[in-house]
């Protein structure tokens, strides 16, 4: 669960009067370790942020893949390890707190530069007081859109845009869970690169059928170390949901006039940066030529 957030004044609203109701619906990595992608025990919801087979459909052509990967937090196993260093990675960016970096530090991948981008979470004193599903749903939705309304949230998310912009190379950015922080980025990395929002819900959707494993561990450690009762209760912070974004795009078009702006004027982020970022993610298909 992302942890120790700034609170913002505005509080979105679940649907049904706050019952909880999820409507969840330069170095170059070898073209071989491309196609395959295989998935990995140790980092779960690692994958492309292109997608599968040619790359999602993108404004002017398609998502090239090897590009940008994103993923859960690093604690890889030695044969994960091995797979992971055949994507030619230059950079790594760590969405995470200070706090959650020393407590889970990622393994050193040879050859990638190690950033780090801190955006706020659910504080840890309201995390331990969430005692039911609607509670800790209400919490997320929060979450979600103090990503747009927090200037720690923001001056984090610009920075990882910013520095995946200026540097060159295959990149991977995460978080813990490589759900909310993790997919609140890659919302704004397909954007720019004019993915189709359908599109983007159904790669932030996909956290669901990749963490299935991690998912579930940090639910049986909920279990052992605070009793069955609260399990349910902490289940809605461990799944992706619609609502979670949509809550966030609303908050956007409310302080901003929508994410064009949101990344132009709330992360200040200059077309030069926001150029570079297309021009190195998307290439152009014979449709589109």
């Amino acid at each position: 669960m992302d942890r120790t957030r700034r609170r913002s004044r505005g509080r979105p609203r679940p649907p049904d009067e706050g019952r909880f109701t999820p409507t969840t619906h330069q170095a170059t990595p070898t073209p071989e370790a491309v196609a395959a992608l295989p998935r990995l025990l140790s980092a779960d919801n690692f994958r492309d942020l292109a997608g599968t087979g040619d790359g999602y459909a993108a404004a002017g052509g398609r998502l090239r893949r090897g590009v940008l990967f994103r993923s859960n937090r690093l604690e890889l196993d030695a044969d994960d390890l091995a797979t992971m260093a055949t994507f030619g990675l230059t950079a790594i960016h760590d969405l995470r707190q200070p706090n959650e970096v020393a407590r889970h530090p990622n393994v050193e991948i040879r050859g990638a530069r190690w950033h780090h981008h801190p955006v706020p979470g659910i504080p840890e004193s309201e995390v331990s007081s969430l005692m039911t599903a609607a509670q800790t749903y209400q919490a997320m939705l929060v979450n979600y859109q103090t990503f747009v309304t927090d200037p720690a949230c923001r001056a984090g998310f610009a920075s990882l845009l910013r520095t995946i912009a200026r540097t060159d190379g295959p990149q991977l950015f995460h978080c813990a869970a490589g759900k909310d922080r993790t997919g609140w980025a890659a919302v704004l990395l397909h954007h720019i690169a004019g993915v189709d929002r359908e599109v983007m819900l159904e790669d932030y959707l996909l956290t669901d059928t990749y963490a299935v494993t991690s998912r579930q561990a940090t639910l049986d450690s909920i279990l052992e170390n605070l009793g069955s009762e609260r399990v349910p209760a902490y289940e809605p912070a461990f799944s992706c949901d619609s609502r979670y974004l949509d809550v966030a795009y609303e908050a956007a078009d409310d302080s901003y006039g929508g994410l064009d702006g949101y990344l132009t004027r709330g992360l200040e982020l200059d077309d030069a940066d926001l150029e570079a970022i297309r021009t190195r993610f998307v290439h152009s298909s014979p449709a589109s030529a």
